[in-house]
Parts: C-alpha cells; structure tokens; sequence
C-alpha cells in the first residue's frame, strides 16, 4: 500500500490548461462521451483506467451544464459530489442539519453560512462521500485535502486523511480559481 502525497493547488492550472474541443457535440454526444473509452462506473463510484482519462473525462463532467451531467449520471448510476453539493446549497434551509454534520464537505459559519471548498473538477468525478478511483489507486476528497491510496480500500484513505498523509492545499487559491455555483454559499 503507497501512499501518496497531492498538492491541489496545481490541479485547476491543469484543469484550465486542457484544451476541451468538444464544442460542437449534441447533449447525447456528452451524455455517452465517457463511457467510450477509460471509465466505468462500479456500485456508484467511478473508476478512471488512467490518469489522461481522468484529467480527460473530468474536464468534460466539470464542463457540462447541470442538467446534462445529472442526466449522464444517472445512465452511470453515480451520484456525484457536485450533484450533492448543489442539491444541499440549493435547499439550505431544510438541509442545514445535514451540512452541519458534513464537515469533510461542508464549511458552516456561525451566521450559516453553507459553503464547499473542493474544486469543481474533483467534485464532479467524486461520488456523495468523495471516492474515485484511477487505475488501482482509491483518492478520497474533502473540504481540505486530498489522499490517494494504490492498491487500497476506502478505510485505507480514510484513515490516510485522518491521520495528516495527505497534502493540504491552498483553499482560498484553488476555489478562486475554479469558479462554482452561484448557490455556493447561502445565508440562513
């Protein structure tokens, strides 16, 4: 079992350095453009053959409207990240209990104020409790860092963030450089 170290702030220059050519593909096209080639989709967490399918597919998830991406995964049966993340913000009045007890994703002010921090890159390909996995290595995003695990099971990176092996990254920088949702953060 490797553990791996992952500085995120280096992730939305990645992301935003990719050149994405997929303008003129239909709503279906984007809907069965990942299934193609390099994922699968296994018990409701993705599964990247490579790191080039990664970076490749989560471009593309990140890039998608709202309606198309939930619409591609359902026909996955994955739920992601930013679906939740979106579906707490957008009901925060009913949901601000289950924010509250979500600090690995959310940050609640005292005023509650709801908030993420993830990158919206990563929160598009994690599923609800922040998995995926490239190749044979488990990552596991949370509200303030990241860990990756090869060859092992989430309690493995779990335990990897519980006990500092992963790389904190610069919130503030990577945030602001990806932008998210207007409904990011609400005021109850």
């Amino acid at each position: 079992m490797t553990l791996k170290r992952v500085t995120l702030w280096a992730l939305p220059l990645a992301v935003t350095t990719i050149a994405c050519g997929d303008e003129n593909l239909t709503p279906s096209d984007k809907a069965t453009f990942a299934t193609a080639q390099g994922l699968t989709a296994e018990q409701g967490t993705l599964h990247f053959a490579t790191s080039d399918d990664y970076f490749r597919i989560g471009v593309e998830l990140a890039n998608m409207d709202p309606d198309e991406r939930k619409a591609w995964e359902t026909s996955q049966g994955f739920s992601s990240l930013l679906t939740y993340t979106d579906e707490v913000t957008d009901n925060f009045e009913l949901r601000l209990g289950e924010a509250m007890g979500r600090t690995d994703i959310f940050s609640v002010s005292a005023d509650s104020t709801i908030d993420t921090d993830i990158p919206l890159m990563l929160a598009a390909v994690a599923n609800k409790e922040g998995y995926f996995y490239i190749g044979n290595t488990i990552c596991k995003v949370d509200n303030q860092s990241m860990a990756s695990v090869e060859s092992g099971t989430e309690s493995d990176v779990d335990a990897a963030l519980r006990t500092g092996g992963s790389s904190q990254w610069l919130i503030g920088q990577c945030s602001k450089s990806q932008s998210r949702r207007k409904s990011q953060s609400h005021h109850y």
